[in-house]
């Protein structure tokens, strides 16, 4: 075994880090598949057609402002990568080149590049073939899809647009940065499947343990072999110990793996929290420019967001969102909730900001990516005196100096258009009276 491989094989099947039992259990990073499914579907695609543009620009504008919101709350964020890294090009269009080594040198922006393969035997057309198992597994062995170094260079080559002496360093951080599946998990997966299978545990997705899997059709052996592949996700992202990112991309590609996909809430909590504060929600914020990324940049490790963050993921329960709200309010009256204890496992949750989006989904898919996604990413960790710097934390963290935060960047931005109302005015006076003049 290649040392890298053992090396990425640690990542994805070693022991977890063991932490205070006083720290609470998070995850290492939120994973998304929006970048990829973009690049997929419309930038790696010469023959995509033009009336899919109106799709992948409302697309674009979800998951930039999903992912925006979960680089200022979450731990890190890792991109689904399939064959070249595409997503890297678009984050660099986004953040620029030293905005993006600077997520890479944090941990606080990763890649999983995917390699295992889940396949099945389709039945002939003119000869059926019976007596063998209809599921396959195996791993891609180009470069593209199996080596870091080899993914993240074909993608900046071949969509970034930029002279490789700028890149390089930002290709050595990001191939370090990409993980890779162990060689066993699609074997794995596809071996849950048949064990289920045969166990009539599949018999609520329609496959009955009386059939043999040798005698399903070919959209039978297409169902059972997406099921394989749903749980060779899961099985990384268990192992990873990363939660979902809940666009509706990521949906589809996780939606039977329940391990992984049903707590939900963290998000919607801090939309409850700040609707207390009589503040917009943080995507809104961002798609409103209030927040810009220069902003979000500074904003990750101003004292005041350290503290929210620790108050937020300190809360019994931070996925649900009631709860949340009850005790964001009791902190608004000064008076704290009783019985707190630490939470030992969350799973995060988004909600379509699409509503606060309409009006930027203009223009090509490009431009609206490189003018829309913002944020910046906290650092890779799992326990929370290494996330949230506990030791510079007050001793009852509340989240009213986050909101003061935010509430001081939407008098400023309102201060700063009414400043501009004047001006234009002159201007509109002063371009009248030369319309006269002619």
């Amino acid at each position: 075994m290649k040392r890298s491989e053992k090396k990425h094989r640690a990542r994805t099947q070693g022991e977890p880090e063991k932490v205070s039992s006083t720290a609470p259990r998070l995850p290492r990073a939120l994973y998304t598949t929006g970048f990829d499914e973009l690049a997929s579907r419309w930038f790696k695609n010469p023959k995509a057609p033009s009336k899919l543009a109106p799709a992948v620009i409302l697309g674009a504008a979800a998951e930039t402002l999903h992912v925006s919101e979960a680089l200022l709350l979450s731990p890190a964020v890792c991109c689904h990568v399939y064959g070249e890294n595409v997503p890297l090009c678009l984050l660099i269009r986004i953040f620029g080149v030293e905005g993006v080594e600077q997520l890479l040198e944090e941990s606080s922006l990763q890649f999983l590049l995917w390699r295992p393969m889940v396949l099945y035997w389709p039945l002939e057309q003119k000869q059926k073939i019976t007596g063998i198992d209809p599921l396959a597994a195996g791993n891609h062995s180009d470069p593209a899809h199996s080596d870091p170094q080899a993914s993240v260079e074909m993608g900046l080559r071949g969509w970034s647009g930029l002279p490789w002496a700028k890149l390089e360093r930002l290709a050595k951080l990001a191939a370090e940065r990409t993980h890779l599946p162990a060689a066993n998990v699609p074997h794995d997966a596809i071996g849950a499947v048949r064990s289920a299978y045969d166990g009539g545990a599949l018999q609520r997705f329609g496959f009955d343990k009386n059939k043999s899997r040798e005698k399903l059709d070919d959209a039978g052996r297409k169902r059972l072999s997406g099921l394989a592949e749903d749980i060779a996700k899961g099985i990384v992202l268990y192992d990873m110990e990363f939660d979902l990112h809940e666009s509706d991309w990521a949906w589809r590609q996780l939606l039977r793996f329940g391990e992984i996909v049903n707590d939900s809430g963290v998000f919607e909590a801090v939309e409850k929290g700040l609707i207390l504060e009589h503040l917009p929600s943080i995507p809104r914020l961002l798609a409103q420019n209030i927040i810009t990324p220069q902003d979000v940049v500074r904003l990750r490790n101003d004292p005041a967001t350290l503290e929210f963050r620790q108050w937020l993921w300190g809360q019994p329960n931070p996925r649900d969102a009631e709860a949340v709200a009850k005790a964001w309010l009791a902190s608004i009256h000064g008076k704290p909730l009783k019985d707190r204890v630490w939470f030992k496992h969350v799973r995060l949750s988004t909600f379509s900001a699409l509503g606060g989006i309409v009006g930027t989904a203009i223009g090509s898919p490009e431009g609206l990516v490189a003018g829309t996604l913002v944020g910046a990413a906290l650092n890779q960790t799992l326990g929370a005196v290494d996330t949230f710097g506990l030791e510079k934390m007050l001793s009852k963290p509340s989240p009213r100096r986050f909101a003061d935060l935010l509430r001081r960047k939407v008098a400023k931005h309102a201060a700063d258009g009414m400043s501009d109302a004047p001006r234009k005015q002159r201007r509109a006076k002063a371009a009248k009276q030369r319309k006269v003049k002619k």
